[in-house]
């Protein structure tokens, strides 16, 4: 019994090793009407550099995932988790302690693109809670794939461990705790899927109830 974290594309692992430089160099905006590099910027003002984040690691990321998004207008609609859709990769460079930094790629026009980093504590402790997923108790005795699912309108990020033995998928928000944004998904470290679903249905059903004048 194991979480099994599939792996992706040489592709899309090397999209994220030929621009990781480049993001940490800080945004370039180049000719006229170019488009700058996109950064996730944390509460810290000054970007980590190259060599801090890998070191003398000869591969610079590890602990790949697959990204997907479910919107809110699904959940309005009553859908499941098999409404949401692959949206690229995400994995992590650096360690704790030290610099860690989340990468972002996506397919993008015909190429894989590294789109945003993360960095800062955010990535340290999403970091963290992936390292803990394999000490889940439920993962001793059934087997799961590993993916990780945004839910952006609602500023929610989990780990989605989706069942390969018939039971229910295991939803661990990160961040947990007193951290979660969303209170009602802070209670407790993970969520079986109808659970989770119940939460977040009502949750956009809540947000979308908001005028149009009000943004996320």
């Amino acid at each position: 019994m194991a979480l099994n974290k599939p792996a992706p594309s040489p592709q899309a692992v090397q999209a994220f090793r030929g621009a990781l430089p480049a993001f940490l160099g800080g945004p370039t905006f180049g000719p006229v009407g170019a488009m700058a590099n996109e950064v996730q910027l944390s509460r810290f003002p000054i970007l980590p550099t190259y060599d801090a984040v890998v070191g003398l690691k000869k591969v610079p990321e590890h602990d790949w995932q697959e990204l997907f998004v479910l919107g809110l207008h699904d959940l309005r609609a009553g859908k499941d988790l098999n409404a949401a859709r692959a949206a690229g990769w995400r994995c992590f460079s650096g360690a704790i302690p030290g610099p860690v930094v989340t990468g972002h790629v996506a397919f993008r026009k015909g190429l894989w693109r590294l789109t945003a980093i993360t960095f800062g504590t955010r990535a340290s402790d999403s970091l963290s809670d992936s390292q803990a997923l394999d000490g889940l108790p439920q993962i001793q005795n059934a087997d799961y794939d590993l993916r990780f699912l945004r839910i952006s309108g609602l500023n929610l990020e989990v780990f989605w461990l989706v069942s390969q033995s018939g039971g229910n998928d295991l939803i661990v928000p990160s961040p947990s705790g007193p951290a979660q944004l969303q209170s009602s998904l802070g209670k407790k470290r993970f969520f079986e899927s109808p659970e989770f679903l119940s939460i977040v249905h009502a949750l956009a059903l809540n947000r979308l109830s908001y005028p149009a004048t009000m943004g996320s």
